[in-house]
């Protein structure tokens, strides 16, 4: 119903002969590759696609940190308390750019079905509660959707204690 074919594989996971017939870095002299790149369909890794939500909010620059911190203390509680099967997380980006801020959320669903479990038939409409729309300036009206074709990462990710 949504998307299309599944993305192809240049290689086979650890079989790869790292140089540019396969997509893979070089070798480095010692034998192994100078940078650790999986490259991998989504669909391959984890069964299915995945699907990423995006959308913008801008603020003033005195109401940006408010603003982020209804997001991390009200809004993000409200989103996984809904226990959306097949919602993974939930990722923000924050931006000065002069007389606003712009903030950038990223929501990562497992299906199609699961961005309609959150967000219901009409599921490109933004959820902005109220809180939000007070302190907000203007938003994306319409949230939009992309399906992860590949995933490449150099190393595991270190997030850290960014919650």
């Amino acid at each position: 119903m949504y998307g299309g074919g599944q993305a192809e594989d240049t290689h086979e996971a650890g079989r790869g002969r790292g140089d540019a017939r396969d997509g893979l870095p070089a070798r480095s002299p010692q034998g192994r590759f100078a940078v650790s790149l999986a490259v991998l369909s989504h669909a391959k890794l984890y069964g299915g696609v995945m699907i990423a939500r995006v959308w913008h909010g801008w603020t003033t620059p005195e109401n940006a940190d408010a603003y982020e911190a209804l997001l991390t203390s009200e809004v993000f509680p409200g989103i996984f308390a809904k226990n959306v099967s097949g919602f993974e997380r939930i990722e923000l980006f924050r931006q000065p750019l002069g007389d606003e801020v712009e903030f950038m959320m990223v929501m990562w669903f497992s299906s199609w079905d699961a961005v309609k479990s959150f967000a219901g038939e009409d599921y490109e409409a933004a959820y902005v509660p109220a809180s939000a729309r007070a302190v907000l300036k203007r938003f994306d009206q319409r949230s939009r959707h992309y399906e992860v074709r590949a995933k490449r990462a150099s190393s595991p990710p270190n997030w850290g204690s960014i919650t």
